[in-house]
């Protein structure tokens, strides 16, 4: 049986591309998956499209103040079921394999203690931008 998986998205005002991103997530091959996204006191219409368009599909927490990209991980992450956490920034827009991809791997090596996937920028997708370079 396959692990749950947790993918937290932090938003704030950023109504297109949390859509965007939460298609993505929701068009993932890998089921298991629970969405979490957790607003940071929009003031535009993030919060009220976000219940209309995936009213039973989105586990949806709301900040009555701007907790940061952080903050909104670290909520969501206290709400989180999934054996694995996924944060995911609202304006990505995930492969639907990248999932199943991430957990086959990270079940696979024994040494592994987190894994990232390869990104790239949409209106230059000839560049890779990888964000945990740095991390040995």
């Amino acid at each position: 049986m396959d692990k749950k998986i947790s993918v937290i998205i932090p938003t704030m005002n950023r109504l297109r591309d949390t859509l965007s991103c939460i298609e993505s997530v929701l068009s993932s091959d890998y089921k298991e998956i629970e969405v979490i996204v957790v607003d940071n006191a929009s003031s535009d219409d993030t919060v009220v499209r976000i219940k209309e368009k995936f009213e039973n599909q989105v586990q949806l927490i709301e900040s009555n103040i701007n907790l940061g990209a952080a903050g909104g991980r670290n909520k969501g992450a206290l709400k989180a079921k999934g054996e694995y956490l996924l944060f995911v920034d609202c304006d990505n827009v995930i492969d639907r394999r990248m999932i199943s991809y991430l957990v086959e791997f990270f079940e696979n090596k024994i040494d592994c203690g987190m894994v990232g996937p390869l990104m790239l920028i949409k209106k230059k997708p000839e560049i890779i931008w990888l964000y945990f370079a740095d991390i040995d």
